[in-house]
């Protein structure tokens, strides 16, 4: 029942492994109804045992192609956008195992695209910024990041990538700024303190200079 899909949890209806539990009711289903008319028609138990086999074998054949789609992140993505269409989800995810390739202009591709069919995803966008960081375009990167954090206002490490994007373009107020926002969100978490008393430490040494 809690896989079954009739509550949807973010995105499972996309996942294979969502389907499994479900269908061990079908599979049941279907073989108690072959079993019934095996035995209504009186079919002989060799040619009975001859079909079972050739059904499992077809089955693990096609399980085999199937775990191959599942080496890797990239080739998973790939398979699936093979078979869907409008999938900004698979772009995206694409994108990302691009960008741990250091393949940087398939990952930009890939994020550009899944922009394209949803411009307000925000993980695209935070993608895209990661990208212009691995280029060294922290301008670029703090226009991506400001756009994701307007659907996702609560995120700390959003917040503290895009302060250390604005710092690398000499923007030290706005980076404060998102800093304090971070501390008041989030009192309790140690990382955005740090990086505020940092950049308040070196304002008073330069001052002190």
């Amino acid at each position: 029942v809690p896989v079954i899909g009739v509550v949807q949890f973010g995105s499972q209806r996309v996942a294979d492994r969502y389907a499994d539990v479900p269908s061990l009711g079908l599979c049941i289903l279907l073989s108690w109804c072959g079993a019934e008319i095996v035995t209504r028609i009186r079919v002989p138990k060799t040619v009975v045992g001859a079909c079972a086999v050739a059904l499992l074998g077809v089955l693990g054949v096609a399980s085999w192609f199937q775990v191959h789609k599942w080496r890797d992140s990239v080739t998973l993505f790939e398979h699936t956008l093979e078979v869907t269409r409008g999938n900004f989800l698979a772009h995206t995810n694409l994108g990302s195992a691009k960008l741990d390739q250091g393949n940087l202009q398939d990952a930009m591709d890939h994020f550009a695209e899944a922009l394209r069919m949803n411009p307000q995803y925000p993980e695209a966008h935070i993608g895209m910024g990661n990208v212009y960081v691995a280029r060294g375009d922290a301008q670029q990167a703090a226009a991506h990041y400001m756009r994701a954090l307007e659907f996702r206002p609560r995120d700390i490490e959003l917040q503290m990538a895009l302060a250390e994007c604005l710092e690398q373009c000499d923007k030290s107020h706005e980076a404060m700024e998102i800093l304090e926002q971070a501390v008041a969100r989030a009192p309790d978490e140690p990382e955005p303190r740090y990086r505020l008393g940092a950049r308040l430490r070196a304002q008073v040494l330069a001052r002190c200079e």
